[in-house]
């Protein structure tokens, strides 16, 4: 993890890609003094993906795609949560095609308490939701993070087109946010000692 990187490589500069809970986790380690600020502050790049849920590895692939469905994991080429649906691939096969509420059984258990869909900490923000099919979404939220995006389109590494010309674009990863931010908010008691 972050913490092996950072003593791994000492006085390095580190960037993560995470979940909006890893990503927040990153900044309450450099911002906290009960954290491990060396740790937190060696990440100068934050990559959030988009997030409405996580799964239980082991209980979603290993027990239910591998023993229940019978379907050996190296088959499986492509993963795909959109829509409401959960689908696994193999080349253009569809070997499984559920509704995601089929899958809460197996949904880590502090995300029915998270609120942040879009990664709202990380530096750039990033996920399918918004953009057609093979681009991807980009959230710039942080000078570094512009610094970095516009240094990768500049140099032909990646390709862009603005938010506002695509379709349904941002929108609909407004709509996923504030439905995520309805959820139940966690009580966490802090205490001093």
């Amino acid at each position: 993890g972050v913490a092996d990187a950072a003593a791994g490589h000492p006085g390095a500069k580190l960037g993560m890609v995470g979940l909006p809970c890893q990503v927040e986790g990153v900044r309450r380690l450099a911002t906290s003094p009960l954290g491990n600020r060396k740790v937190g502050e060696a990440v100068k790049l934050t990559i959030g993906l988009f997030c409405f849920d996580s799964y239980k590895y082991n209980k979603l692939f290993l027990e239910y795609v591998q023993a229940k469905s019978q379907i050996p994991l190296d088959q499986v080429e492509k993963v795909d949560i959109k829509d409401n649906r959960f689908r696994l691939f193999s080349g253009e096969e569809t070997l499984i095609d559920l509704h995601v509420k089929e899958l809460d059984p197996y949904v880590m258990p502090g995300c029915s308490k998270c609120q942040d869909f879009s990664a709202e900490l990380s530096d750039i923000s990033v996920g399918a939701v918004g953009s057609q099919r093979g681009w991807t979404t980009v959230l710039v939220r942080s000078e570094i993070g512009e610094e970095i995006f516009n240094s990768a389109v500049d140099e032909g590494v990646i390709e862009a087109t603005p938010l506002s010309e695509v379709k349904p674009g941002l929108d609909i990863v407004v709509k996923l946010s504030q439905i995520k931010k309805r959820r139940e908010a966690p009580y966490i008691r802090h205490g001093t000692g």
